[in-house]
C-alpha cells in the first residue's frame, strides 16, 4: 500500500511540472539570414481569449529626432499620445490607410491624443525631420511580442504558429509572414530579408510614396 501511495505522489509531481511546463513561456531569438539578432520583430499568435481594448493609453516618445519607441504595439481601439521630447518642434503625421492623421507643429505635449480603432500597420513621419520614421502596430486581439536588441523575445510555450511582421521587410509593409514552430526550436531565421536602415535624407521626403500603392505616383 505504501508502495503504492508514493507511486501516486510520484505520477502526481511528474504531472504538476509538465503542467507548469506547459504554461510556462518560451524564449526564442531572431536571426536574419545573415545570423545577425533581429531587434523590432513582431511576432503575433492566437490569444485564448482574445485579448480586448485598454483605456491605458499608449505614448510614441519623440527623443533626439526619433520617434521612441521605433515600433509600438497597440490593441484595436487604444488611444496614443505624442509627446515631443526635443527642444524643436515636430509635426508627426501618417498617409497609411489604417489610420491617416495629422499632428502639426507642436512642442512638449501639446498634441491631443489619437485613437487607432483599426488593425493593421501605421507608418508614421515628420514633416519637418525626412529621417524621423516610426510604426504603430495596431493589434487585432492576439497575442503579441517584440523582439529586442538581442533578437529575443518570450511567447507562450504552447504556441506553435507565428505570424512575423518587420518593419524593414522587403516585403509589403502590410504584410504577414506565417510559420510554425518546431518541438524544441530556439531559433527563428527569417523567411524575409531585410532592407538596410534608411538614411536620413537633406532632400525633400519620399514617405508619402512608399504607403502608395505600387504603379502610382
Amino acid at each position: 500500500m505504501a508502495s503504492e501511495y508514493t507511486i501516486l505522489k510520484l505520477v502526481l509531481f511528474i504531472s504538476l511540472i509538465a503542467f507548469s511546463l506547459g504554461c510556462g513561456a518560451r524564449q526564442l531569438t531572431v536571426l536574419d539570414q545573415q545570423g545577425q539578432p533581429v531587434a523590432d520583430l513582431v511576432v503575433s499568435y492566437p490569444a485564448t481569449p482574445a485579448y480586448q481594448p485598454t483605456d491605458s493609453l499608449a505614448v510614441m516618445d519623440q527623443i533626439n529626432k526619433q520617434f521612441s519607441p521605433q515600433v509600438l504595439i497597440i490593441q484595436a481601439g487604444q488611444q496614443v499620445i505624442f509627446p515631443n521630447s526635443d527642444d524643436i518642434r515636430h509635426h508627426v503625421y501618417s498617409f497609411s490607410p489604417t489610420k491617416p492623421f495629422e499632428l502639426k507643429l507642436y512642442a512638449g505635449s501639446d498634441a491631443p491624443p489619437v485613437q487607432f480603432d483599426t488593425p493593421g500597420i501605421v507608418v508614421l513621419g515628420c514633416n519637418i525631420h525626412d529621417g524621423m520614421i516610426g510604426y504603430i502596430y495596431v493589434n487585432d486581439g492576439r497575442g503579441t511580442a517584440l523582439s529586442n536588441s538581442q533578437g529575443e523575445l518570450n511567447i507562450p510555450a504552447e504556441i506553435t504558429t507565428l505570424s512575423l511582421w518587420h518593419p524593414r521587410q522587403q516585403l509589403s509593409v502590410v504584410e504577414r509572414t506565417s510559420i510554425t514552430l518546431a518541438p524544441g526550436q530556439q531559433q527563428i531565421i527569417l523567411p524575409f530579408s531585410l532592407v538596410p536602415p534608411a538614411e536620413p535624407s537633406s532632400k525633400g521626403t519620399k514617405f508619402g510614396r512608399k504607403l502608395r500603392p505600387q504603379g502610382q505616383p
